[in-house]
């Protein structure tokens, strides 16, 4: 017996799920089906029953109605024999109507064989009786007494006749009737032991389909369940009974997957490790490259600087305006381009934050203007409305909007005018540049945002290098928005940048103080330059140098920047980070290190522009980070800042 469930077992779990189904559907169907069918046939049997019951009652009736018809039209007849009345002819009369319809009813519901010759024999004394009673009617009161009695004589003899097989029938009858009762009973007997049957085979049916369904699909549709959750989480898979159905099948190919995904883990872990590597690779790359870049620009743009505070003749200046516009465009260009890269690998760090949009236009447009007012173009912002505040790092959309401006101004026509204006909705907020310049013709409207294509205008005399806007579109989809554009070949363009709605307001950032004129330090002090590039050092000597009573030493590597410092007690330490025998950042754990040096400021002076170099320099103890070209507005302020 075991041996035969577990052959049934193995047959049921190899079978397709479709045909599982079926069977789980079909077994209640059918034991429902049986059960309707079964019921409908006993309903049968039992209205038989109940109807040859009916019909026994009712031919007991019939049979008793015919005696009392031919007994009440003798009678009838006797009454009117002996008074003459013919209203004693009334029964008779109705018994000629009536006796041929009962028997007629008789002879359409008896079903027995016996019934049926005791209902001939019956039918003929009923025509003899009538015919007697006939006889009577006509012989009459008047005719001979010898007459009249033997015909009355004759009618008794029938009737009693008559009697005798009525009663015989009626015992038939009764016979007839309770065996229809029994069958009737045993018709109800049998069906209530059917509709015991059919409920028992039904729960049992649910029960049998239950177990199918929960061993054969339920519980191992959980199983491969708790499987998946193991997959999905690297753990080794549960075994499963085998079986050839879908469940089966994909309990196998799950296995297959966990062991291909184990490899590929593998495969992955590995490509991470590589891509980790060439992601260092390129972060040093991009140090050493922006270091590399920004140091010579450092000595041009600086000394650039110094020149034209010394000389202060016109072709002089014309040619220093010359070599700082063109340090500036290549600086421009090298930060746009390290721009890129820091958004490619993951580098850009943005602090996203709610911004005042009007505050942050009206700073673009004081920016700008200088440019504008050279190029005699009129600046136009939207009239003040209430505060509207954006989500978005606000100095990397001031780039952004300053880029679009740029790009307005530079490419507009003489006289021509720029708008700014901010507009919200209840999920974002636009910003937008509208011109009134040159326009973009359609066929080059999509390689606006290409890298380094200027659509043309590298032939023409604007100043420009093709990343701007694929800078400002980077920026924009990294805040979260993005950078929209329309325009009309000589009507002009509209640029927008579509940012998030900032539900909380912060206090707004007044703007920028622009450093015009040259600061000096005023108090004595020591400082000391650890720097390992003569052109850097020449550069700061040159600038400290206009500042009376400051001392200014110098090393060249960092172990006699450290011997140096133990030695002189310097009041600031400016350091660059690219030293011969260790680096800058070295150097400033060593000096925080020291309980003799750990006071003293220290500015990093780097070509390292890079945001994550910046505050990994700001967190290990530096008090500033300047980088190179050198900003010397910005340098003398954060010196007379710092020094005690």
């Amino acid at each position: 017996m075991t041996k035969i469930f577990k052959l049934a077992m193995h047959w049921w779990a190899d079978r397709p799920l479709r045909i599982k189904g079926l069977i789980v559907i079909a077994v209640p169907i059918m034991v429902l089906l049986g059960t309707l069918v079964s019921g409908y046939l006993m309903g049968v049997q039992a209205k038989r029953a109940q109807e040859n019951v009916q019909r026994t009652i009712q031919i007991q009736r019939d049979i008793q109605e015919v005696h009392t018809l031919l007994a009440e039209a003798a009678t009838g007849v006797r009454g009117y024999l002996l008074t003459g009345y013919e209203n004693f002819l009334r029964p008779y009369q109705i018994s000629e109507t009536e006796l041929p319809k009962t028997l007629q009813r008789l002879r359409e519901q008896i079903r027995d064989r016996q019934q049926t010759e005791l209902l001939n024999a019956l039918s003929a004394l009923a025509v003899k009786k009538r015919d007697g009673l006939v006889e009577l009617i006509n012989i009459g009161s008047a005719s001979p007494p010898e007459k009249l009695t033997q015909a009355l004589v004759m009618n008794k003899k029938v009737l009693d006749d008559l009697r005798v097989h009525i009663d015989t029938m009626l015992v038939r009858e009764e016979q007839l009737r309770q065996q229809s009762v029994r069958q009737a009973n045993k018709v109800y007997d049998l069906t209530m032991i059917v509709t015991a049957s059919a409920a028992i085979a039904g729960v049992l049916g649910a029960l049998l389909t239950s177990l199918l369904f929960s061993t054969g699909i339920v519980r191992r549709v959980h199983q491969l369940t708790d499987n998946a959750g193991r997959l999905e989480h690297g753990k080794t898979l549960t075994p499963l009974a085998a079986a050839n159905d879908e469940l089966g099948q994909l309990s196998h190919r799950m296995v297959r997957t966990s062991h291909l995904l184990a490899a590929r883990t593998e495969e992955v872990q590995k490509a991470r490790q590589e891509a980790e590597r060439a992601n260092q690779s390129k972060t040093e790359f991009l140090s050493r490259t922006s270091h590399e870049l920004r140091t010579p620009l450092n000595a041009i743009l600086g000394f650039a600087q110094l020149l034209q505070l010394d000389i202060h003749a016109k072709d002089a200046q014309q040619s220093l305006d010359h070599i700082l516009k063109g340090g500036h465009h290549l600086l421009a260009l090298i930060d746009e381009v390290l721009d890129i890269a820091r958004i490619e690998t993951g580098h850009l760090q943005l602090s996203l934050e709610p911004v005042e949009a009007n505050g942050l236009l009206r700073e673009a447009l004081l920016l700008i203007a200088p440019l504008a007012h050279v190029r005699n173009i009129v600046l136009t912002g939207s009239e003040k409305t209430s505060d509207i505040y954006l989500l978005a790092d606000r100095k990397r959309l001031l780039q952004v909007i300053l880029n679009l401006l740029s790009n307005a101004v530079k490419y507009n026509k003489e006289n021509g005018t720029v708008t700014l204006s901010v507009h919200a909705t209840a999920t974002q907020v636009q910003l937008l540049v509208v011109d009134s310049g040159i326009g973009i013709a359609t066929d080059m409207q999509k390689r606006l945002f290409t890298p380094f294509d200027r659509l043309g205008a590298e032939h023409k005399p604007v100043e420009g290098n093709g990343l701007g806007l694929v800078v400002s579109m980077q920026l924009a989809q990294a805040m979260g928005g993005g950078i929209g554009m329309s325009s009309l070949e000589g009507q002009g363009s509209q640029f927008w940048v579509n940012l998030p709605i900032a539900q909380a307001a912060l206090p707004e950032e007044g703007c920028r103080q622009v450093i015009t004129e040259l600061a000096t330090l005023h108090r004595p002090c020591s400082i000391l330059y650890i720097e390992d590039h003569s052109s850097n050092l020449v550069l700061i000597e040159i600038l400290l140098a206009r500042s009376k009573h400051v001392q200014l030493f110098s090393a060249k590597n960092g172990v006699e920047g450290l011997h140096m410092a133990q030695q002189l007690r310097p009041d600031l330490i400016l350091l660059d980070l690219q030293l011969p025998d260790m680096s800058g950042e070295e150097v400033l754990q060593e000096v925080r290190a020291s309980a003799s040096l750990k006071d003293i400021p220290v500015v990093i002076l780097s070509a390292d522009a890079l945001a994550t170099t910046i505050h990994r320099l700001k967190a290990g103890g530096a008090n500033d980070y300047l980088t190179k070209p050198l900003d010397v507005a910005l340098f003398f302020s954060t010196l007379n800042r710092l020094l005690p």
